[in-house]
């Protein structure tokens, strides 16, 4: 009795298809038999060669991936956004922005203020060109604050998406 190494189908005394082939399914059974040995030693060298610098798996999937509509990714990116700032590697830097930020706005309200001051205790043009004065620091300062922030903010993503993203492509 002979047993198909593709579909195991017994091989009964009653069968008419030659003895070199499988009555159920077809195949011949020496060159099914050379294919598999063939592949597994071609899957064997392919698993001793050292592994080839290429896309990390994650891109190469990414790549593959379907594109999606507009709205869905933005939505995914901004969750993914909001879990990396949740679960952030750099939590003190991301205070201490905060911080800086705050001292900067602090900075722009006491110009805006020193402006204000000037022209009650000025009534004439000087007090009117240190309002002037005191207001185009004040908005300078509110810029300043708002790109460096947003700037410290974004190397902070960065590194926080650099450190997860290395952590999933480890040797």
């Amino acid at each position: 009795m002979t047993t198909c190494p593709k579909c195991d189908y017994i091989r009964q005394p009653s069968d008419t298809a030659p003895d070199y082939e499988c009555p159920k399914c077809g195949v011949i059974y020496h060159k099914y038999i050379e294919a598999q040995r063939a592949r597994m030693a071609e899957e064997s060298a392919r698993a001793a060669r050292p592994a080839e610098p290429t896309q990390p798996v994650q891109a190469r999937e990414a790549i593959a991936a379907p594109v999606q509509p507009a709205s869905d990714r933005e939505d995914d990116i901004e969750a993914f956004a909001a879990r990396l700032r949740l679960d952030s590697r750099y939590p003190t830097f991301r205070e201490l922005v905060k911080v800086i930020y705050f001292v900067w706005m602090a900075l722009a309200a006491l110009m805006f203020i020193g402006g204000v001051a000037a022209v009650v205790v000025n009534s004439n043009i000087v007090g009117l060109g240190l309002l002037i004065l005191g207001l185009f620091f004040a908005v300078l300062f509110v810029v300043v604050a708002r790109i460096s922030r947003e700037l410290a903010l974004m190397l902070v993503d960065l590194s926080d998406a650099a450190v997860r993203i290395a952590s999933k492509v480890r040797p």
